[in-house]
């Protein structure tokens, strides 16, 4: 890691152009070999852990958890040029850069400008749901198309539940949608 500070210090500082290249020579093998010196360490750390397992069973919940914990960091990218870009502040113009048509500005044509209006209660009755009517048949119809197995909702009752009694809460349920 020093000696890839060091290297960048020197090319921040050298203007002349076979310096310049050797050095960028350079950094990549430190680039290179600190890649290879972390695939190293974690395939060290992996064995460790494996034998560890062997004799304590619970020592892969605790390895399993440093391991997410673990933030990752992003580089060395590659440039247009085929030069490898280590800085962060570089890293973070070039990833602006990829990710810039990602996103498109919002449609004018669809834009709320006054929301007060836009959200207003309508006034006419066949807008309204009240204005809608249900059936038992499609209360039954309803509860027949949730999943057997499906999780319990935020009343706790159960999909099973639901399908077993629907003949006994369709009439209920109607009652409460009026």
């Amino acid at each position: 890691m020093k000696k890839r500070s060091l290297t960048r210090a020197k090319l921040k500082k050298t203007l002349h152009s076979p310096t310049l290249a050797k050095l960028h020579q350079k950094l990549e093998e430190i680039e290179m070999m600190l890649i290879l010196s972390h695939e190293e360490e974690r395939k060290r750390e992996e064995l460790q852990a494996i034998e560890h397992i062997k004799v304590n069973s619970k020592f892969f919940y605790a390895y399993a958890k440093k391991k997410l914990k673990k933030a990752s960091s992003i580089g060395p990218l590659m440039k247009e040029n085929g030069d490898f870009e280590s800085e962060p502040g570089e890293i973070a113009k070039m990833l602006i850069h990829q990710y810039e048509d990602a996103f498109s500005p919002p449609n004018e044509a669809q834009k709320i400008d006054d929301p007060s209006s836009f959200f207003v209660v309508p006034q006419k009755p066949e807008h309204l749901l009240t204005s809608v009517t249900t059936t038992t048949e499609d209360i039954i119809a309803a509860i027949d198309k949730v999943a057997p197995h499906s999780a319990a909702g935020p009343d706790g009752f159960h999909a099973q539940l639901l399908k077993h009694y629907k003949h006994q809460l369709a009439l209920p349920l109607k009652l409460l949608q009026e």
